[in-house]
């Protein structure tokens, strides 16, 4: 502390001061560090030589204006309906921005996060991707996922859908829409063929492909059956059969058959004998009704004194 004084006329003045003022930082952020977001006060305090002091405060206000931005996938068509890898990405001055989501459209709905993963229904859906900051700046983009319909396939049964193995190739059945493809066990050159698939059912599958390379599918079964290994006689001399094949009840008609006494025997794949009766060929046309049997391949065994001949048939 310094003193000074100077006599006037009766008396004296004097005069004291101290030295420069101390000033220190007290609470806040401080200069030369970064300010969050929002107002911050920063409070310094000052001394004189003579111990005096004072208090200063002040407000530091930093505003975040800057918008966040977000980028969204390419428009998507797929003929999948549910669609992976079409989440956003965005960025921002500040971190903890959020995404959210809304779809219009042919798909509906809205919520957080990104929409991957999700079932979309046919047609175009639009989806609006919306990043919000903790300041509430939003910036939003879209895109469009395109599913386009399905075909509608079809296959027709085959006519006979039990064959022997030992049958000749059986063209295919047909498939809408058009320029499809066939495929399954035995499947070749527009035929089925039973020595190839084997014994057994076999499914034979008839896709189709459309504009939007979307495919879809439909398939008809045909029974291989091993037929005991007799061989299948196409016309009997002197008898008919039909319907063949049938639900269940046939009729046999003799043609220009002698006057005999005639016996009809129907057995199974395995030789189990399921139906029997006895008739003169008078009679013309006699009606045989398995209807109750299990669906397959059966043989009907005509035989007399004179004949003795074996026709496949087959209960639908």
């Amino acid at each position: 502390t310094n003193t000074g004084g100077v006599n006037l006329g009766h008396g004296s003045v004097n005069i004291s001061w101290g030295s420069a003022l101390a000033t220190s930082f007290e609470s806040g952020i401080g200069s030369g560090n970064e300010f969050p977001v929002g107002t911050s006060t920063e409070s310094f305090l000052v001394v004189n030589g003579f111990g005096d002091s004072a208090w200063c405060s002040f407000n530091v206000i930093v505003v975040d204006s800057i918008v966040p931005t977000i980028i969204a996938p390419a428009n998507v068509t797929t003929c999948d309906i549910i669609v992976n890898g079409i989440s956003a990405t965005s960025s921002d001055n500040c971190s903890g921005e959020m995404i959210t989501y809304n779809m219009t459209g042919a798909t509906t709905g809205s919520g957080s996060g990104d929409v991957s993963g999700m079932t979309f229904n046919a047609g175009t859906t639009i989806v609006w991707y919306i990043v919000t900051d903790a300041s509430g700046n939003q910036d939003s983009v879209s895109f469009n996922v395109i599913v386009p319909p399905l075909p509608v396939v079809t296959i027709d049964a085959f006519t006979n859908n039990t064959v022997c193995v030992y049958h000749t190739a059986l063209a295919l059945p047909n498939g809408t829409p058009a320029a499809g493809a066939h495929s399954g066990p035995g499947v070749g050159g527009g035929v089925f063929d039973p020595a190839i698939a084997g014994v057994g059912s076999h499914w034979i599958v008839y896709t189709y492909i459309n504009a939007e390379e979307c495919s879809e599918s439909d398939s008809t079964e045909i029974i291989v059956d091993g037929c005991a290994g007799i061989e299948e006689i196409p016309e009997l001399a002197g008898f008919n059969v039909y319907p063949n094949p049938s639900e269940g009840v046939f009729n046999v008609e003799f043609v220009n058959a002698a006057s005999e006494l005639f016996k009809i025997e129907i057995t199974d794949v395995n030789g189990r004998l399921i139906y029997t009766v006895s008739t003169q060929s008078e009679m013309v046309e006699l009606g045989i009704d398995i209807s109750e049997e299990a669906r397959g391949v059966y043989f009907m065994n005509i035989s007399s004194d004179s004949h003795s001949v074996v026709q496949r048939i087959v209960k639908n």
